[in-house]
Formats: structure tokens, sequence, C-alpha cells
């Protein structure tokens, strides 16, 4: 099976990884300027590992992933028309809820949806996740089963741990919540994971989350308080020294997701004609410390 990747951050190196362990090259595709740094390899979990790079395919794509924050969207969609024939199953690993909708606006390609789970960091030892705290999940709204069950194949040849789910679109709203909420008030306060554990955090959290299970619902999601009580108790359960992605992002002088995040959040609020302040409000601080 010939796979691509384009965008090498976090979650797309863990591909790289579990590629590397089980003898599979997964080929790396974007613009020259991007891809020359990668030349020499990457660093994941300390481990250097050699990466195929090339600036547009060579040989047709069975499965090319899509892994680039939101602000590279534009860019990497460039990099897809040029990377992808008729066949070629895309894989979106970006966060979000409308990303998938946006690809099939413009390619008639098969499009699976994919959630990721995992805490990761950079630093010395380039990209770093714990290999048994990370997942995918994986599947299609009740089309394209062919396609899901391509993209299991894979990983079960890769051993990357996933779970297929029956109802992707639940999953991805979930994971939004922990977006919209944890990530974006860990950013404007500055706080770790240990930190974002105080009582007080956690009730701003639940209200944050609450606001986005009431948009998540009007969009075919199946959330409720119950599930807001699971992503605390994951939340309780992270490791204390963790710092969100958006805080990342913020310390290392990059730009944030926060459109994505919040911003999404109060355009599909304005559509279904539900109030989103929590949204709003965090939106701006953090668009202010990105200043």
């Amino acid at each position: 099976m010939i796979t691509g990747l384009i965008g090498a951050g976090a979650v797309g190196s863990s591909l790289l990884y579990f590629g590397a362990e089980k003898g599979h090259d997964t080929i790396l595709l974007g613009d020259p300027d991007r891809l020359e740094k990668y030349k020499s390899g990457i660093r994941i979990n300390g481990r250097d590992i050699e990466v195929q790079v090339q600036e547009k395919k060579d040989q047709p794509l069975d499965i090319l992933f899509l892994s680039v924050k939101s602000v590279d969207f534009e860019q990497a969609v460039e990099n897809l028309e040029k990377s992808i024939d008729k066949k070629t199953i895309i894989v979106s690993l970006m966060n979000g809820v409308s990303t998938e909708t946006e690809l099939r606006k413009r390619f008639t390609n098969p499009v699976v949806h994919a959630v990721v789970r995992g805490s990761f960091s950079r630093g010395k030892e380039g990209t770093v996740f714990k290999e048994d705290q990370i997942n995918i999940t994986i599947g299609s709204e009740g089309k394209n089963k062919e396609a899901v069950t391509k993209v299991e194949a894979f990983l079960k040849q890769i051993s990357y741990p996933y779970i297929l789910s029956e109802d992707i679109i639940t999953n991805m709203w979930s994971k939004f919540c922990i977006n919209v909420s944890e990530n974006l008030i860990a950013a404007v306060l500055d706080f770790n994971y240990g930190q974002m554990k105080k009582k007080e955090i956690l009730e701003a959290v639940k209200l944050v989350q609450r606001e986005v299970v009431e948009v998540g619902r009007h969009y075919g999601a199946k959330l409720s308080e119950e599930n807001i009580s699971d992503n605390i108790k994951a939340l309780i359960e992270e490791i204390d020294e963790g710092v969100p992605s958006t805080l990342q992002d913020l310390r290392a002088g990059r730009k944030t997701e926060v459109d994505l995040f919040a911003g999404e959040m109060i355009r599909l609020g304005e559509k279904a004609g539900i109030e989103t302040p929590y949204s709003k409000l965090l939106y701006y601080l953090v668009k202010g410390k990105e200043q």
C-alpha cells in the first residue's frame, strides 16, 4: 500500500513513527521549502527517522493523510491537488469539525474522517508522545465504507492503535469540545494541565463545553452531560507538566488554531441561531495574546 502525508507536525510525525517501526515508508509531500528540512530525517521520541520526501507524486497513492494546522490548509490543498489521483483516499487528521466537508466540496475522492487522541510535545527530542496513550478513531458518516476498510487495513499494518467508529461525527465534536474549552482556557491563563485541575478552572471548562454540546447537537452530534464528565475525568488524568497545543503555539510564537476552534464555534453557532458568548470571549482573548 502506497501512502502519503502532508504535514509532519506532532500528529503527522506519529504516523511516520509507527510506519518506521514496521518498515513502512510514508511519502512526505509538500512545497520544496518545507520539505528541505526533512531531507536529513526527523526526530521522533528521541529516534532519528529517515523520511522519503517529494514535491509531488511520481506514483499513484492509495491513501493520503492531511495533517496540517488550519492556517496552512489552503497551501495544503494546493499540494494535495498535485499529489492524488481519482482513487486516492483522503484522510483528514486536522482539528475542527468542518475540514472534511470542505475537502468534499473540492475533491470527488473518498474522504475518511479521523480523530487523533494523545498528548504531544516538541523539544530537544523532537516530537514526543507516549505510544500507549495515543489512538486514532476513523469513520465516514455511513459513506465510503470501502475506503474506511482500506484505512483500517493500513493502520493495522503499521500497528497504529485505532478505533473504528459507528458515529464519527459525535467523536469529532467530542474532541472539538476539548479543544474549544481546555485548550483555549489554558492558553489564556498560561496554565499547564496540573494548573487546569483546580476546581474553579474545571467549572469554567464545563461551561464552555456545555456551549459546544448545544451547538454540536444541532449538527448531529449525540453529545450529553455524560460526555462532559468523561472529558473532565480525562483532563484530571493528564500529566501535570503537559501543555495543550494552543499554549505551545503561543509560547513558540506560532500562529494558533483559535480560528478553527472558537472561530468555528462562533460561525456554526450563528448559522444555527445559537449564542456562543464563551467561545467569543475565548476567541478575542487568544487573538489578543497572538498579537
